[in-house]
């Protein structure tokens, strides 16, 4: 019998309930790949993780990631779900500052900063302070200000579809496309996505793609996502305002992806639209709840962009699954 510990993160936020949820089963040493997709399928969250130790000597740990239906290569919000149930579990050595950690993917190794302030007073950590207490063992460590994920963007390929037909598909006239004088891109940053650039922000929120068609096109393109945005954010700070959606891989519409707010921000930066350096990102269909990611996008040197993407995220649920013979339960 084998016991595994998983905890249900809330990643992009800092309340529980709240933001994109992840489940991260830790501990994962010696367990197939076919049960790590039966516990997926069993625990039916949109993303699981699994944590176990690493084949690359250079990682901490290695990740791999679940739908409920198959394994993929990365996902950003798991990913940062999963480096706060390490921090929070106490599997990672965190110091005052930054401290980088790297963690084997199947999409390669993917550097990781903690941002730990060590010396702030317990009255400072409020959510709306932007912080969280980190917890370990019963014991406040420090104030977690951010964690900030890794990614080197560097293929970018023109989408071959009008974007007539993309607009139709998402439902939206074509104009809404053209007029933004950018291109509809396939960029790949451990997983490949669509960009679809769109002018106003009313297009982008009300929109209704047909998603059976938008599956049709995404695997006759190779891509697994396709990111929507507008250079018109709902909030003053922002950047742009996005919707993400995966059918593909079995989510229709994710309301908070890593990953495609960091193709984004290396698109504008390959495209000249905004300057290198942080940036907020807002996600979602429903405007009174956006998620927003923060974003740091390095220079474009020989077509590679470095790009981190993260924030905080926050423990909702503990669980126990145990492992006997052949049946799953979760406890």
């Amino acid at each position: 019998m084998a016991k595994l510990l998983m905890k249900q993160v809330d990643a992009f936020t800092t309340r529980p309930f709240c933001g994109n949820p992840a489940g991260v089963i830790l501990h994962a040493e010696g367990i197939s790949v076919e049960v790590m997709q039966r516990i997926a399928s069993e625990l039916n969250t949109l993303e699981s993780t699994f944590v176990s130790p690493p084949d690359a000597p250079e990682a901490a740990h290695r990740v791999r990631f679940f739908t409920p239906d198959f394994e993929y290569n990365f996902s950003g919000h798991a990913m940062l779900a999963t480096c706060f149930a390490l921090a929070e579990e106490g599997l990672v050595r965190l110091d005052h500052g930054t401290t980088r950690m790297l963690l084997e993917t199947n999409a390669g190794i993917v550097p990781v900063d903690f941002h730990l302030d060590m010396k702030s007073e317990s009255s400072a950590w409020r959510p709306e302070a932007g912080t969280v207490p980190l917890i370990i063992d019963g014991r406040t460590i420090g104030a977690l200000e951010r964690i900030m994920i890794h990614r080197i963007t560097n293929e970018f390929r023109q989408a071959s579809v009008p974007s007539g037909e993309i607009a139709r598909i998402l439902g939206i006239p074509e104009s809404e496309i053209r007029v933004t004088g950018l291109p509809v891109q396939i960029i790949f940053s451990g997983i490949s996505q669509l960009i679809v650039p769109v002018q106003r922000r009313e297009t982008v929120s009300a929109m209704n793609p047909d998603l059976i068609r938008l599956r049709l096109l995404n695997d006759k393109l190779g891509v697994l996502t396709t990111d929507v945005f507008t250079l018109e954010p709902v909030s003053e700070g922002c950047v742009t305002y996005s919707r993400h959606f995966s059918p593909a891989m079995g989510m229709w519409e994710d309301d908070a992806s890593g990953a495609g707010a960091a193709s984004i921000a290396a698109y504008l930066i390959g495209h000249g639209s905004v300057s290198p350096g942080l940036m907020i990102m807002e996600q979602g269909r429903d405007l009174e709840r956006l998620s927003r990611v923060v974003v740091e996008v390095g220079e474009n040197e020989d077509g590679n962009i470095s790009v981190q993407f993260g924030g905080l995220a926050v423990t909702s649920t503990t669980r126990e699954i145990v492992l006997e013979d052949e049946e799953i339960t979760v406890l």
